[in-house]
């Protein structure tokens, strides 16, 4: 069997909700990266809650036990990064890709944003977190990573609107099963934050 080569960035989302794990070359950088489509479980994502919760975005952050800070250097980059695509990002693709840009029950424009966690060697010391508006630009985002050494270690979608609410650390971040719960939020007060993984 042979490697898979990617050209372009919508190329991984293709293994978002697949549930499996395939080495690839990123054709224009002749960067190794792994592959992998999966779920996460709830317990994983209260393992990211404090990273997520960081109002610093696209730059390092550390998590020193007290809280989310800044660090003075940045992490180091893996030999052979790997890309975890989520369902979130797949569901949505899908619904792009058939023109159902999902509505609200006043038949507006439900607006997702896509959200990914960066990690380099340090594993959870170190964190990048990253939003984007775009399903096509997240995917860009997760490749230009991938071409720097660093992987991508949680992907998810979630209501733009939620974004602002994130840095709220009264909310629990819980997880949605589909999409289809994720709109369905958009039309009730949710208490709660929810993303798509």
């Amino acid at each position: 069997m042979g490697v898979t080569n990617i050209h372009h960035a919508h190329q991984v989302l293709s293994f978002a909700g697949r549930e499996q794990a395939e080495q690839a070359l990123i054709a224009y950088f002749c960067k190794d990266v792994l592959l992998v489509g999966r779920s996460f479980a709830q317990e994983e994502i209260d393992t990211f809650a404090g990273c997520l919760r960081s109002p610093y975005r696209d730059r390092w952050v550390e998590d020193n036990g007290q809280g989310i800070t800044q660090p003075t250097g940045s992490d180091t980059n893996n030999l052979i990064p790997a890309l975890y695509t989520s369902p979130g990002l797949h569901e949505e693709r899908r619904a792009r890709y058939l023109q159902e840009t999902p509505k609200d029950k006043n038949g507006q424009p439900i607006e997702l944003a896509y959200i990914i966690v960066v990690r380099g060697r340090s594993g959870a010391l170190y964190s990048k977190i990253r939003v984007f508006y775009s399903i096509f630009v997240v995917a860009a985002g997760m490749l230009e990573e991938a071409s720097q050494g660093f992987p991508v270690v949680f992907s998810a979608s979630m209501l733009k609107r939620d974004i602002p609410r994130l840095t709220n650390r009264e909310l629990a971040i819980r997880k949605a099963e589909s999409l289809n719960t994720l709109i369905q939020a958009a039309d009730e007060d949710e208490p709660s934050i929810l993303l798509c993984c």
